[in-house]
């Protein structure tokens, strides 16, 4: 087998392969005779059919059959034998089979991974956000824990933000009605964030049973593309006004928690513990963030656009599946350009990720891969079972083994790089966190 390879640009390469003509031949009398043995054909007995008969009749078909077979075959010889890490699906450019008397040749084109020379990582420094769960916070936390339970008391009076109410609308741009800017008895608490903000402070200073005309501008990134960025008119007709009724905090609003022993002591420790370990993932989050922003802005590398438009796919599936679920109509399905550069940010942190792992001899530790199925499990009704599976059949791990493989590369990182900490508050870590306002009409 005789095998070259040719960069193309960049990473794309042409390799070419040729093929003795006994490498195809073998097979294919192998298959005749096979054939013959099993046809049935009129005239000859079973089992007795002459293999040129065969030839004559199917030979054409087998020959196809044996060369897909031997270029899959041959393919997979060539990349190992030159040693080869492609990316992607290689594409079939050309097929030279001269017939019988001649050998068998093919080119294919296809994209090869990036080879990372040397990882530079001098003169990186980080900050680690440092946090101390305050009394405050606590305090905040409870207030927000009662929202959760709050119960509404119908009211006479104008709309006050922190309201819920039941409201019709028909929304329109430049005088035509607009696909899903209409709907009759919906419930909208201002000040909520689910609607565009000028919406829902418009609706302020009403009263019930009056109709508001009120304009409201779409986000340049709305996810409707056909609204986005544009002024609406709507017309809202006030049916029902709620305001909050928020629960005393004592024991019984404790047990409604769980905490049934300790009493506001042992609550507030609780709610203490839950901000803590939600400041160390959120820190944990952060620091991985800025290790692989600053990694791969040390060592920018070209990306195969075959794993780029793969990756883009996925990002584009996903989107639209999270804004369907929240009730966001679509016209279409979000093309995966629109993710590309976002896809290939991920690409090259995943392939110096891989990098790291194989050069310092990597592998997922078992009893960490354990502690985080165990993690995961905590969150099932059977948290056994979902244990039992993961560990059932050989590759259900694969995906925790490559997270604990990733957090490892976390920790050889802030080995590596300069750690300044940085003192802020529970707000200050979250604020970048917090869901941005609605975005429904």
């Amino acid at each position: 087998m005789q095998v070259s390879v040719e960069a193309t640009g960049g990473l794309q390469r042409r390799m070419t392969v040729n093929l003795p003509k006994e490498r195809v031949d073998q097979e294919y009398q192998t298959r005749l005779r096979s054939l013959a043995r099993k046809t049935r054909i009129n005239g000859f007995r079973p089992g007795k059919v002459p293999v040129r008969v065969v030839q004559q009749r199917f030979g054409e078909q087998v020959r196809q059959e044996v060369i897909e077979e031997v270029l899959k075959q041959s393919l997979h010889e060539a990349m190992v034998q030159e040693q080869l890490r492609i990316a992607g699906e290689p594409t079939l450019e050309s097929i030279d089979d001269q017939g019988e008397s001649e050998g068998f040749g093919y080119s294919v084109t296809f994209e090869v991974y990036p080879e990372v020379e040397e990882l530079k990582l001098d003169g990186i420094e980080i900050d680690k956000p440092v946090v101390e769960i305050s009394d405050a916070d606590v305090d905040n936390m409870i207030e927000s824990l009662r929202k959760q339970r709050q119960t509404w008391d119908p009211v006479e009076r104008e709309v006050q933000e922190g309201d819920l109410l039941i409201v019709d609308y028909t929304g329109s741009i430049d005088g035509e009605v607009f696909e899903g800017g209409s709907a009759t008895q919906q419930q909208l608490v201002v000040g909520g964030g689910r609607y565009l903000k000028q919406f829902e402070d418009g609706l302020i200073g009403a009263q019930p049973g009056s109709t508001v005309e009120l304009d409201a501008e779409f986000p340049a990134d709305y996810p409707a593309p056909q609204l986005a960025g544009k002024t609406a008119h709507f017309s809202v007709t006030v049916h029902k006004i709620s305001a909050p009724q928020l629960p005393e905090v004592n024991e019984e609003f404790a047990a409604a928690f769980g905490i049934t022993e300790g009493g506001m002591d042992a609550f507030r420790a609780e709610i203490r513990d839950n901000l803590a370990s939600e400041r160390d993932k959120e820190t944990r989050n952060q620091l991985k963030q800025k290790l692989f922003d600053a990694l791969l802005e040390k060592n920018p590398i070209e990306v195969p656009d075959s794993l780029v438009m793969q990756e883009a796919t996925h990002l584009a599936e996903n989107f639209t599946r999270e804004m369907t679920a929240q009730g966001v109509r679509l016209n279409r399905v979000f093309e995966p350009g629109r993710f590309k550069e976002r896809a290939a940010t991920r690409v090259q942190t995943g392939l110096l990720v891989g990098h790291i792992v194989r050069s310092q001899n990597m592998t997922p530790d078992p009893a960490k891969v354990r502690e985080m199925v165990e993690a995961l499990a905590a969150a099932y009704d059977d948290p056994q079972a979902f244990i039992n599976w993961h560990y059932g059949e050989a590759g259900r791990l694969a995906e925790v083994e490559t997270a604990v493989l990733e957090e490892t590369v976390v920790d050889w990182l802030l080995g590596q790089v300069t750690v300044n900490e940085k003192a802020m508050s529970f707000d200050e870590l979250f604020k970048d966190r917090r869901p941005a306002s609605g975005t429904q009409a």
